[in-house]
């Protein structure tokens, strides 16, 4: 109509469509503009959602982690003895309940005085057994003599080349347990390396530090002496996420 040049249609008619047009334009991008505003909004509301249920589900699953290591922990509290097989028993069930650990493990506090007969005790039952650390090339080696050690002696799931390893030797994993001991409480390290189940990873540690149970622990004081070690958790957090989850959220529009 607006190319139609015939004398009856008259330039007044001409302005009066090309505004109707240009209105509906304006109208059609206003409206398209809205609803992909609209739209941004719903899947904004949508995500805050699915994270508020997310974070939620975390809370609750790490909680369920802290009770565990805090279980563990009452099992040495409880016995001055506690073997491999009760370790292994009594982690194999947790753990199957709660697949977001990649695993545990009992690091118990080893003086240099008591290091001989530590180790000769653990090769009754595992041949071999030293306490050792990684050198530049990430090989095991024996590891120097140091005042005190915190050496892998149970772990579970097992894994050979893990037990005997000193976390005092490794500065992370020092410095968290060492702030775990003096505060009495768990601490968890920063995102590190970490090897579980023949699978090498990024993830964290948490150190739960166990103290004889028969002997004080209030002061900075006892607490350095009174040690008796730490159960560690390891936690690889893609996993965790996942095994948190009790339904795939993100596969839903909420």
């Amino acid at each position: 109509l607006l190319c139609n040049t015939t004398p009856h249609v008259s330039a007044r008619r001409r302005k009066a469509v090309a505004i109707a047009l240009s209105i509906t334009f304006a109208v059609t991008i206003a409206i398209f503009m809205s609803a992909r505003s609209w739209e941004a909004e719903r899947q904004q509301l949508s995500f805050e959602r699915k994270a508020t249920i997310l974070t939620a589900e975390l809370e609750e699953s790490i909680g369920n982690y802290r009770d565990m290591l805090y279980a563990v922990s009452l099992l040495y509290k409880s016995s001055d003895d506690v073997t491999y097989a009760e370790f292994r028993d009594f982690t194999r069930g947790l753990m199957q309940r709660h697949p977001g650990m990649r695993g545990l493990t009992w690091t118990p506090k080893v003086t240099d005085g008591d290091r001989a007969a530590f180790e000769k005790t653990m090769r009754e039952e595992f041949p071999g057994f030293s306490i050792r650390e990684m050198d530049g090339d990430d090989r095991a080696i024996t590891a120097p003599r140091r005042n005190v050690y915190y050496p892998v002696a149970y772990i579970e799931p097992y894994l050979e080349k893990l037990q005997g390893f000193d976390n005092g030797s490794e500065p992370i994993r020092r410095d968290t347990l060492e702030k775990a001991r003096d505060q009495a409480d768990r601490q968890a390290t920063p995102r590190l390396h970490i090897i579980q189940n023949d699978q090498s990873s990024y993830g964290m540690l948490i150190f739960r530090p166990v103290y004889f149970n028969d002997r004080p622990h209030k002061t900075l004081e006892e607490r350095r002496e009174n040690l008796k070690g730490f159960i560690v958790g390891a936690f690889v957090l893609p996993e965790l996420i996942n095994a948190s989850l009790t339904q795939n959220i993100w596969d839903k529009d909420i």
